[in-house]
């Protein structure tokens, strides 16, 4: 099952995806530049906590105060030591591929990802992908999911610090 989380800020979405992970999920994200800043606080608390299946798109944009589009890497590189695996695209076929990579690195090494691209350049122009059959993505990620993602918590745990 799919669910879209609609979340009121870049705090609240990561937030949102941590819990995600911890109950055994798999989320996604995305943000750029100022915006990613603010999750500072999260993203060190996702490494710490050694989650699986967690996957950021990040649109590589600098960090200034005019909130500009200029493309740039200083917002990845503020965050590069958060534990996050980082890698970088150059097409839009390269987005989606490091995508799905980066969701099976993340399952398998139980770390975050972060799939980042050229903002402005890749983020605001078209181009066709190649997409995975939904066989072929079934294939690839019921093996890998069913072996390695599981839930911080059981059921009977979460019930049982619900009620203390």
């Amino acid at each position: 099952d799919i669910e879209f989380v609609r979340a009121d800020s870049e705090h609240s979405a990561i937030s949102a995806g941590v819990a995600a992970v911890l109950m055994g999920a798999v989320a996604f994200d995305a943000s750029a530049s100022v915006g990613l800043t603010y999750k500072g606080d999260v993203l060190a608390i996702l490494d710490d906590l050694r989650t699986q299946g967690f996957v950021m798109f990040i649109g590589n944009r600098e960090v200034n105060a005019n909130l500009n589009i200029h493309r740039g890497h200083s917002d990845t590189m503020l965050i590069r030591d958060t534990g996050f695996i980082q890698l970088y695209a150059t097409t839009q076929q390269e987005v989606y591929d490091l995508g799905m990579i980066g969701l099976l690195v993340s399952l398998v090494a139980s770390f975050p990802v972060i799939v980042a691209m050229d903002g402005f350049y890749l983020t605001h122009t078209t181009n066709l992908v190649e997409l995975l059959r939904e066989e072929e993505t079934e294939l690839l990620f019921r093996e890998v999911a069913s072996r390695y993602l599981s839930p911080l918590f059981t059921e009977e745990e979460l019930k049982e610090k619900s009620t203390q």
